[in-house]
């Protein structure tokens, strides 16, 4: 019987046994060729790899969700609030000063994760993406107070917008309560007189005669 040996860098295996021996002779060759392609793929994939990470060091960045700048677009400007709320506003910025003091400012549109801060991750979805009508600040602006509006369109127009509206406004009022920060939810319907009413239950302040100006007085907005 002929005796095989294969070298390797660790010496010499002698297939001394028959069925070693036949495996090597029909299947040797086979595996060393199928070795070397393996090896050789590898070898091309690792050098792919690195002259694509080359390329993509100037490549421009800012990519999100498969969008560069690049990516066709259509974006359009909106008012950042609706009729009802640009009257609420100008009341609240005519009262806002007199109930707090002449230094109180008053924001719209303001991110919940911007004002309250959740070490809980569960907390913490509660408010991502969630904003408040109005918000009014010290004068170092600290918030004092939020303001939400329940406009006609506050609930949406269905029973599903309504049961998400119902949701979102009991995370609110929750995130509020347990942050200590006042909340007043100014019905659809209302007067000056409510307003002064509902801002001076935050500071305990109800400066006499602002009830009667009226909204409807001031200047339409442009």
């Amino acid at each position: 019987m002929e005796r095989i040996s294969v070298s390797t860098g660790q010496g010499l295996f002698d297939f001394s046994n028959p069925l070693l021996s036949a495996i090597w002779t029909h299947s040797g060759p086979t595996l060393i060729l199928m070795g070397g392609i393996v090896l050789a793929l590898s070898f091309l994939l690792s050098l792919l790899k690195r002259i694509l990470g080359v390329r993509g060091q100037g490549r421009p960045r800012g990519r999100a969700n498969g969008v560069h700048e690049f990516t066709p677009g259509n974006f359009t400007v909106k008012s950042l609030v609706n009729k009802s709320e640009r009257r609420l506003h100008r009341d609240l910025t005519d009262l806002v000063p007199a109930v707090f003091s002449p230094q109180a400012r008053l924001h719209t549109q303001v991110s919940l994760g911007a004002i309250l801060y959740a070490q809980d991750a569960r907390d913490w979805h509660t408010i991502r993406g969630k904003y408040v009508d109005f918000l009014v600040t010290s004068g170092s602006f600290e918030p004092l107070c939020v303001i939400e509006y329940q406009g006609t369109g506050h609930f949406g127009h269905d029973r599903d917008s309504a049961r998400d509206a119902r949701r979102r406004d009991w995370e609110k009022r929750r995130a509020l309560r347990l942050a200590n920060l006042p909340l007043i939810e100014v019905p659809a319907e209302y007067d000056r007189a409510l307003l002064v009413d509902l801002l001076g239950d935050v500071t305990g302040r109800r400066p006499a005669g602002l009830a009667r100006n009226e909204s409807a007085d001031l200047p339409a907005e442009a």
